[in-house]
């Protein structure tokens, strides 16, 4: 079976990161090409692989070639820039034509995504990273994760133990952020903070939480990586909540997080925009206080009994996120939180069981605390981050 490469150059919008990033994937079996404007789904179009070498060449500004061979022209709207820039098989002739091209479909969505490549213009590390749930972690790589200066060594020796539970490029990935920030809130530089007017916050200003995070991320014994790739229903994905403190063996407990039904019903991926009801992939600092989730209605109040009966509280624990990331950073504007649930879904909170309430707890209490949600393309953090 051919396989073709696709270069794709991602420019990115965003005020906080200008880098130039390349990815390099593999196309196997099927692709499907997702037309957007103004982040809305206008088209969508399956094309075998047989059929994507053709379509590259044919594409033009604006315009593209449905599967029937008729030219579609799309509406005017706020596109991603593309740009084929390497496809085996092509002369070096046929690569400038291609390159002369603007291509303003939105992105290209792969059937079968494996061994991606990662480079850039000079060779130096790109901002986006491809992730591999089967990538074998070094034991200098594990090493150097887990070698926060201002922790001991048990808690070293607990942190080398979680690369027997959890995908190493999750963890990887997680490990950095908290160290970049170990004693400094160094990854400021694109996340957004909503008003703290309202109880959403819990009264909690942007002043405050910068104040909190003076000395760096202050919880560096629980945190959450929600890895979006390991499907356990149509709408649920698998959570990892971590206590490096708890005297206890048990240092990862592993349950489900509900994944939002724009991305895992509406396919419309991991948006980080309003009203979209989808997932945003990224590392994320929680407030430090915790309010009552809320919805009130009889599914909530139900579950707010079951918390109760437990705990002696009549409340839904619910924490509001801060994405750090140029593809999370609305995240509180949007009003997600990590929150207890009745459903099996959500509207693009990672919510999970009541039965997991104190974990919400544990984050707000001991927090700022640090949630990551894991899929296969992340942006590097260090884009994000103050050297």
């Amino acid at each position: 079976m051919n396989h073709f490469l696709l270069l794709l150059f991602f420019i990115s919008l965003s005020i906080c990161s200008h880098a130039t990033s390349w990815t390099v994937m593999n196309l196997d079996i099927e692709a499907t090409l997702r037309s957007e404007v103004n982040g809305v789904l206008e088209k969508e179009i399956v094309l075998p692989k047989e059929s994507i070498l053709k379509f590259a060449l044919s594409v033009g500004s604006r315009k593209y070639r449905k599967s029937d061979g008729s030219i579609a022209t799309s509406r005017k709207g706020w596109y991603r820039y593309i740009l084929l820039q390497t496809i085996p098989g092509l002369d070096q002739n046929q690569i400038d034509e291609l390159n002369k091209k603007k291509l303003y479909i939105s992105k290209t969505v792969t059937a079968g995504l494996s061994n991606t490549v990662i480079s850039n213009t000079n060779g130096s590390p790109s901002d986006r990273i491809a992730s591999n749930s089967d990538y074998e972690a070094s034991t200098d790589e594990k090493t150097e994760a887990c070698n926060l200066e201002s922790m001991d060594q048990t808690w070293k020796n607990r942190c080398l133990e979680l690369f027997n539970q959890i995908p190493h490029d999750a963890l990887l990935f997680t490990l950095k952020t908290m160290k970049l920030n170990e004693t400094e809130f160094k990854s400021d530089k694109c996340y957004k903070m909503r008003d703290s007017n309202g109880t959403a916050m819990a009264g909690v200003t942007k002043q405050n939480f910068q104040d909190q995070m003076a000395n760096g991320l202050p919880n560096k014994c629980q945190f959450i990586i929600n890895d979006t790739r390991d499907k356990l229903a149509q709408c649920r994905g698998r959570m990892y909540y971590v206590d490096l403190c708890r005297d206890s063996e048990k240092l990862v407990v592993k349950d489900f997080f509900n994944i939002g039904t724009g991305t895992c019903r509406k396919g419309r991926g991991f948006r980080n925009y309003a009203n979209q009801n989808t997932t945003v992939l990224g590392a994320f600092f929680t407030n430090y206080k915790a309010v009552n989730f809320y919805n009130s209605n009889s599914k909530y109040n139900g579950l707010r009994t079951k918390i109760k009966n437990v705990t002696g509280r009549y409340w839904a624990p619910a924490l509001m996120l801060f994405g750090l990331q140029n593809t999370n950073n609305n995240a509180s504007l949007n009003g997600k939180y990590m929150h207890v649930s009745p459903y099996i879904s959500s509207q693009g909170c990672p919510s999970v069981s009541w039965q997991n309430g104190y974990m919400v707890e544990a984050l707000a209490n001991n927090g700022p605390s640090l949630m990551v949600n894991f899929g296969h393309q992340m942006e590097d953090i260090g884009a994000c981050t103050r050297e």
